[in-house]
């Protein structure tokens, strides 16, 4: 993050950490943003964190509660799905100028987020992977900037299941589909990562074919 950046961070949540901070830091309302961020950016222990900054492990701990609940309060101004004609076509267009995929509303993908293990029921957060964590799943757009982000399920919840809850919250927000999704000439759609091409033997072709054209257009949206 440049100094701009973690300026407008400050500014962003001055108002919610500065009464807290006063009573019980007694310090500005810069120092636990620069702490709080200095902990994400690192990952590093506390007490670390709180040797560079000046502040015992206690404070840094507390901090970036603190923070971070500030940080959430003002989330939705930031990630949010397009639900509007024109917000829908502004999304369309960024995966079209980038990588050529027409109708495009979003990018799904997920990652296994460790965690320290939970006082209760610590073992359905133990993932695929063998170490307790959250299964986080998220939509992005070509500008890799997060549409939706669900940051609730243990470590053991299968992508599967997130993918379907997630497809339930977005067709209430977007009940008869995103414009322009309509099949052409009343032909079958399939959404992505939808298992039905492996039940019908003439689209098993076409399915790889589709993988192929899917792998090239996500290495160029990674580039």
């Amino acid at each position: 993050m440049n100094r701009q950046c973690i300026m407008e961070v400050i500014d962003l949540i001055r108002e919610d950490i500065s009464h807290e901070t006063m009573r019980s830091f007694a310090i500005s309302p810069e120092q636990p943003t620069f702490a709080a961020l200095r902990f994400y950016a690192t990952g590093s222990f506390q007490q670390v964190t709180g040797d560079i900054m000046g502040i015992s492990q206690p404070s840094v701990s507390r901090i970036v509660q603190q923070v971070s609940t500030a940080i959430l309060r003002h989330a939705g101004r930031f990630i949010t799905f397009p639900v509007t004609v024109p917000q829908q076509q502004s999304v369309k267009e960024g995966f079209m100028k980038r990588c050529g995929f027409p109708n495009v509303l979003g990018c799904v993908d997920g990652t296994l987020v460790q965690i320290k293990a939970p006082p209760i029921r610590e073992d359905i957060y133990v993932c695929r992977k063998g170490y307790h964590a959250l299964n986080i799943q998220g939509i992005f757009d070509s500008r890799k900037a997060f549409l939706n982000l669900v940051v609730r399920w243990p470590g053991s919840t299968h992508d599967a299941f997130i993918w379907r809850r997630l497809l339930e919250g977005l067709n209430r927000i977007l009940p008869d589909g995103p414009p322009g999704s309509e099949c052409l000439n009343g032909e079958t759609c399939f959404k992505s990562g939808d298992n039905r091409p492996a039940e019908v033997p003439m689209l098993t072709v076409i399915h790889i074919i589709f993988l192929r054209e899917h792998n090239d257009i996500v290495e160029k949206l990674r580039s």
